[in-house]
């Protein structure tokens, strides 16, 4: 558990290879207790934070900001420690929170979790909806595209603008429930608000504001390229490298080895991407084998869907 400023932390972060995502925490200071912002999937790092001198019983709020399982399948278990904590999700995407059977996300990237509903207290309905909790007054932002009830949640606290963005940084992917054109607007609307520090859900604590705009605007870019590759033009060399050396600047290895061994495979004599390939192992990531699925996939639902 890190200090990120104020009585804002970082309770978990993010680690290569594992489908875990970063988990943040308030501390009102208030009868409002602690805030918990995507409590991820495993309990261990969240009953932790006894070790720092919070009691996990004072949890009283847990913010979701899409549904992903891997940004609140630990809810169920949570329930366990306080049965009254308040869930929040926006109401487009509180149906992944609440159902009571697996669906084909959980089958095919979750093999083996075990995950129990729960019901949501507060569903998001509008655009900006202000949450006042304890002296923290926290903005719920609409930013669909990763997924169509995406929200992030913004405070200022000492003089810094925050957001908590879950997954700035993922796809926004038709299959998964997506969509590009939506994701790009929603990372302009975020430019805005001239943040000075962005709690990513999977590249953890990136300030300061220069830093923030610069990667928000990969991203966007980043998308771009993989819309290209995944729903145009699954041969697009030139798009195909680019997208690689920006996944790999941006620290997305795993990401990075995925489409790099897509690109040799298709394109066995391109130097440049085996000198890539060279650099994105040093950093150990685990194998992946999204990108060939994704495609196979995709373009058969596309020539059934003819």
């Amino acid at each position: 558990m890190k200090r990120i400023i104020g009585d804002v932390y970082n309770v978990k972060p993010y680690s290569l290879g594992h489908l875990d995502c970063s988990v943040y925490l308030i501390d009102t200071k208030t009868n409002d207790g602690l805030i918990l912002i995507d409590p991820g999937l495993y309990i261990e790092p969240i009953i932790n934070i006894k070790e720092y001198g919070y009691n996990p019983k004072n949890i009283r709020h847990c913010l979701i900001t899409h549904g992903h399982l891997d940004h609140f399948g630990v809810c169920h278990e949570l329930k366990k420690i306080n049965n009254n904590i308040s869930y929040y999700i926006h109401e487009l995407d509180a149906e992944k929170v609440e159902q009571t059977s697996y669906d084909s996300y959980i089958e095919n990237y979750y093999k083996g979790f075990e995950y129990r509903p729960i019901k949501i207290t507060i569903k998001i309905q509008k655009d900006g909806e202000n949450l006042r909790l304890g002296d923290y007054e926290i903005k719920c932002i609409s930013i669909p595209g990763h997924t169509l009830g995406s929200i992030a949640y913004y405070l200022e606290t000492e003089n810094q603008k925050i957001i908590f963005g879950g997954d700035i940084c993922g796809s926004a992917l038709k299959l998964s429930g997506g969509n590009l054109v939506n994701y790009i607007k929603s990372m302009e609307k975020i430019l805005e608000f001239d943040i000075d520090i962005l709690c990513e859900g999977h590249l953890n604590v990136i300030k300061p504001a220069e830093k923030v705009m610069e990667f928000i605007q990969a991203c966007m870019m980043m998308n771009e390229y993989v819309h290209i590759v995944l729903e145009e033009d699954p041969h697009n060399i030139e798009v195909l490298y680019n997208l690689t050396l920006l996944e790999y600047e941006l620290g997305l290895y795993d990401n990075a080895l995925d489409f790099c061994n897509y690109l040799i495979e298709i394109n066995p004599d391109n130097l440049k991407a085996k000198e890539l390939l060279k650099k994105i192992k040093r950093h150990n990531p685990p194998k992946f084998e999204f990108v060939k699925s994704y495609i196979e996939k995709f373009f058969s639902n596309q020539i059934y869907s003819k």
